[in-house]
């Protein structure tokens, strides 16, 4: 064979070595980059999943960016502007250093697919397939928004909730022009995946949580319709008499049992307090009801009836002992769990667990004018709206302790007028 048949031989056998070197090389870095992006999604799915929410999306973005060694990747989301036509807008995007982003580019933002000449990616992702190759090889009426953008390569993965195309995630090379490999293609679609299962999880606990607002705003609207018709009932029950000792009686009835097991009503006469009454919801504590009647309030300025008369505002004080009770009723105490009254006469007081309580002030003409204390049930712990409800209910009370007052001096007055005409006359 001549030299040179031999010397052309081999060198097409060494490009050919060449050729199948760099290609498995190729393959090699392939497989590398593949293996990569698995272990960044597996870090990301493990974050995404503990913490399912948006903002998270971008740092899964900038792993599996770094991982397949892109310039930048995205996502968009799909939304109808009219009927028959859909458009997509970019919610989420890494970009790598240097590169610059493109979500705020105008194209990217509500523009439909067939006014930017992406249609066909419209068919194609629908349908489940990919977007992928160089920029140049693409149809005409795509390279300009994909030039304008720096993209010399891309691929692009439809994202799906269910059987519904809720968006694609792409990813760009603006540095060279790229031949992508099965295996990277195959790790991406990964990535696509874990992506919809994180925003179908935001999406159903979005969901949860709207029923949860829905559900909380019915409630308020019920508990808001039983709070009127409780004051309005309450106003009504108020002024059927004009008797102040009848309408502190009512008070304390009226609360127990929709705002207490336990009411107390204490009124300032002279600078001191004076039990004025007691309810309760418990038919088997009337013997210690009635002890606490009898006894005198307390004079204690630390104790909280006290405390609240001289103070003029409401509290709360969410756990009560019967210690506290027997204090807070100033009855006389002999063993521990038991009260006696300010006649010695010895009560139990273990039917009152430990609970909270409420005391807000009752006030005629500016000035308070006594007391209301309310017991929850052991199981209820009072909040500021239960706070502000005694509060409103205590200005009813107070109005109508008010109109009382002034019928009496009207009457005392319509007495003394005829007290004197009756002198006149004689």
């Amino acid at each position: 064979m001549p030299l040179a048949l031999l010397g052309a031989a081999g060198a097409m056998a060494a490009r050919r070595m060449r050729r199948i070197r760099r290609e498995a090389e190729a393959r090699a870095a392939a497989l590398r980059r593949r293996d990569r992006i698995l272990e960044a999604v597996g870090t990301g799915a493990e974050r995404l999943l503990r913490h399912p929410d948006g903002h998270r999306l971008n740092d899964f973005l900038a792993l599996v960016g770094e991982a397949a060694d892109v310039c930048r990747v995205y996502i968009f989301e799909n939304h109808w502007i009219r009927p028959g036509e859909l458009a997509a807008t970019q919610r989420y995007e890494w970009a790598a250093p240097g590169i610059p982003p493109q979500i705020q580019h105008p194209q990217l933002r509500g523009a439909s697919y067939t006014a930017l000449g992406m249609a066909r990616w419209k068919s194609v992702l629908s349908a489940g397939g990919a977007i992928l190759g160089n920029v140049d090889t693409f149809p005409e009426s795509e390279q300009p928004l994909l030039e304008s953008q720096g993209i010399r390569s891309l691929v692009v993965l439809p994202i799906f909730l269910g059987k519904e195309w809720w968006g694609f995630i792409g990813f760009d090379e603006t540095r060279y022009e790229r031949e992508w490999s099965k295996a990277e293609i195959d790790a991406l679609k990964i990535s696509a995946g874990l992506v919809a299962a994180v925003i179908a999880r935001s999406r159903a606990d979005e969901r949860i949580r709207e029923l949860d607002r829905e559900r909380a705003e019915r409630q308020a609207a019920r508990a808001e319709e039983r709070r009127s018709r409780f004051l309005a009932e309450a106003s009504r029950i108020f002024a059927a008499t004009l008797e102040p000792g009848e309408i502190l009686e009512r008070l304390a009835r009226l609360v127990v049992p929709e705002l207490a097991d336990w009411s107390i009503v204490d009124v300032v006469e002279d600078g001191s307090l004076r039990r004025a009454a007691v309810a309760h919801a418990d038919p088997a504590a009337a013997p210690l009801a009635a002890a606490l009647h009898r006894s005198a309030p307390p004079r204690d300025k630390a104790n909280p009836i006290a405390r609240t008369a001289e103070e003029g505002s409401g509290q709360i004080l969410q756990r009560v002992t019967v210690d506290v009770l027997v204090d807070t009723a100033n009855a006389a105490t002999g063993d521990r769990g038991g009260t006696a009254d300010a006649a010695g006469h010895s009560v139990d007081a273990a039917p009152v667990e430990p609970r909270a309580a409420m005391m807000v002030p009752l006030r005629v003409r500016g000035a308070v004018a006594g007391v209301l204390t309310l017991l929850a049930k052991p199981s209820r712990l009072y909040e500021r709206g239960d706070l502000a409800l005694a509060e409103e209910l205590a200005e009813r009370a107070s109005l109508a302790l008010e109109n009382a007052g002034l019928y009496a001096e009207a009457r005392r007055a319509t007495r003394v007028r005829d007290e004197m005409l009756a002198i006149v006359s004689h």
